[in-house]
């Protein structure tokens, strides 16, 4: 589970058109989740798509020849 950074809350706003107000129940959610409190069913299934798509976009920014050094 992550925190979104300001950069990555630009993204996740431009192209998957949250508000910021949804990105920040799901960072609260999260980290609900993070220390194993309970959430509801279907905040857990949009926190799950959240992370997913925080995760594809983390992986994207990351450069192959990083590895290298």
């Amino acid at each position: 589970m992550y925190r979104s950074t300001e950069d990555e809350q630009i993204i996740l706003m431009d192209s998957y058109d949250y508000t910021l107000d949804e990105l920040k129940l799901f960072d609260s959610e999260s980290e609900k989740v993070r220390q194993g409190i309970p959430i509801m069913d279907i905040c857990a299934l949009l926190v799950a798509d959240y992370q997913t798509k925080l995760n594809v976009i983390r992986k994207s920014q990351k450069k192959w020849w990083q590895f290298w050094r």
